[in-house]
C-alpha cells in the first residue's frame, strides 16, 4: 500500500518563500516578520531557518539572556545578499539533507 501525503524532506516551496523574503529585505528582519510576509506559521519558519538557513544567515539576539529565556525573538539577515537559491539547495544536497 502506498503512503499518502507529502514526501519526506523539506518543502522546497517553503524554502524558496523564506529565501525570497530574506533576499528582498537585505537588512535585519524579525523571524516573525519573515513568517508573516511568507504567509507561513512562525514555528515552521523558525524550524526551516534553524535547519536549512543557519550556515547562510547572520543572527542577532537583541535582548539579555533572562528575557530570551521567555521571549524567542531574533533578527536575521543573509550573510551574502547576492546569493542564489540554487547555492542553498546544492549545499544541502552535498550534505545529503535533501533528496
Amino acid at each position: 500500500m502506498k503512503k499518502r501525503g507529502r514526501p519526506p524532506g523539506p518543502d522546497i516551496a517553503k524554502l524558496k518563500r523564506i529565501f525570497l523574503v530574506l533576499k528582498s529585505v537585505r537588512t535585519w528582519i524579525w523571524v516573525s516578520q519573515i513568517a508573516r510576509i511568507a504567509k507561513m506559521k512562525e514555528s515552521t519558519t523558525r524550524y526551516y531557518i534553524n535547519k536549512y538557513f543557519l550556515p547562510f544567515i547572520e543572527e542577532m539576539k537583541p535582548f539579555d539572556e533572562p528575557i530570551r529565556k521567555y521571549v524567542k525573538l531574533r533578527l536575521v539577515r543573509l550573510k551574502n545578499p547576492d546569493m542564489k537559491f540554487k547555492e542553498i539547495i546544492d549545499f544541502h544536497k552535498m550534505r545529503a539533507n535533501l533528496e
